[in-house]
């Protein structure tokens, strides 16, 4: 069971913040050309937040003794930006027996000011079935190994700008202009990023067997996405991820 002080605020230091600004600047001018889809604004900050919370998650398993060299993070190595990652995961983590763990990491915003107990209580980590109930990956076929919650409260919220203004902007300015849209220096910086907590696929697979015994229903969906259900309350508590890769 998860519990309030189960909790981690994670580390964001400036490092974390510059790398999020170059990757998610390039992800979305590079693999949103026509850039005729009107939530363009929710397409930059998703992504922005994504790898923020991606590069957090390093620094704390660093910061918590994992070597350098046992993390893989496809950002660093992958030869380009022309298209969004369909590997299914983000990073490896190498533990001491050698076995490559792949990780899927997860950020959501709170909506209407939840509290941490309430998201704890209501919701999952995000753990992706398919975009079609007809074609949904078996939790034994997902190609991450462990999925990671973690949650983003932004201090202010992004600058308004109709989808054509950015993406002027995006592409006359690059990195300077995902700054300014998303008020970088202001919304982002301490205690911003808070782990949840984070399963396995076989935990993910217990729960869907659970909810089928119970008659329940095993996923939910957002938008033109299903998951699998896999509450935050009743996953692993985020503090015992470190340990998994030792």
């Amino acid at each position: 069971m998860v519990r309030i002080t189960d909790l981690v605020v994670l580390p964001v230091s400036r490092q974390a913040i510059n790398w999020a600004v170059t990757t998610a600047t390039q992800k979305v001018i590079q693999t949103d050309r026509g850039f005729v889809r009107r939530g363009l604004a929710q397409i930059l900050q998703n992504t922005f937040q994504g790898d923020l919370a991606k590069n957090a998650l390093i620094e704390w398993l660093k910061f918590g003794g994992i070597a350098n060299n046992r993390i893989w993070e496809f950002d660093r190595v992958r030869p380009h930006f022309r298209s969004w990652n369909r590997l299914g995961y983000q990073l490896k983590v190498t533990k001491s027996d050698g076995h490559e763990v792949t990780i899927d990491v997860n950020s959501s915003m709170p909506h209407q000011n939840e509290t941490d107990r309430d998201i704890i209580d209501r919701y999952d980590v995000k753990v992706t079935a398919g975009s079609s109930r007809n074609n949904l990956r078996d939790p034994s076929a997902l190609r991450s190994e462990v999925f990671v919650q973690i949650y983003v409260r932004p201090r202010v919220g992004m600058v308004e700008e109709t989808p054509n203004r950015i993406r002027d902007a995006l592409l006359a300015q690059e990195m300077s202009a995902t700054r300014r849209l998303l008020q970088v220096s202001q919304a982002y910086g301490a205690n911003i990023l808070t782990g949840f907590s984070w399963a396995t696929r076989q935990d993910v697979a217990r729960f869907k067997r659970r909810f089928e015994r119970r008659g329940q229903r095993t996923t939910w969906s957002f938008w033109r996405r299903i998951y699998w259900r896999c509450p935050i309350k009743s996953s692993r508590p985020m503090r015992t991820l470190i340990q998994y890769f030792t």
